[in-house]
C-alpha cells in the first residue's frame, strides 16, 4: 500500500532525474575545465546550470547569496 500520493511520487522522481541531469553536466564541465578543452557547449550549459540552481533554491526559500 502506498501511503505517497501519485503526483507527489512524480514529482519526487521529477527532481531526481533534474539533480542527475546537473550532475551529468557538471561532471562534463569538470572534465573539461580540468583537461583544458575550450568546448563551445560549456559555457551555455553552465549558465543553465547556475540559473536552475538559483531557481530551485529560489523555490525552496533559501538564498542563493550562499553561493
Amino acid at each position: 500500500m502506498n501511503l505517497i500520493p501519485l503526483p507527489i511520487r512524480i514529482g519526487i522522481k521529477a527532481i531526481k532525474l533534474v539533480i542527475l541531469i546537473l550532475g551529468i553536466l557538471l561532471l562534463v564541465f569538470a572534465i573539461g575545465s580540468i583537461g583544458g578543452l575550450d568546448l563551445p557547449l560549456v559555457s551555455p550549459l553552465v549558465d543553465f546550470l547556475t540559473q536552475t540552481i538559483d531557481a530551485i533554491l529560489n523555490l525552496g526559500g533559501v538564498s542563493s547569496d550562499i553561493l
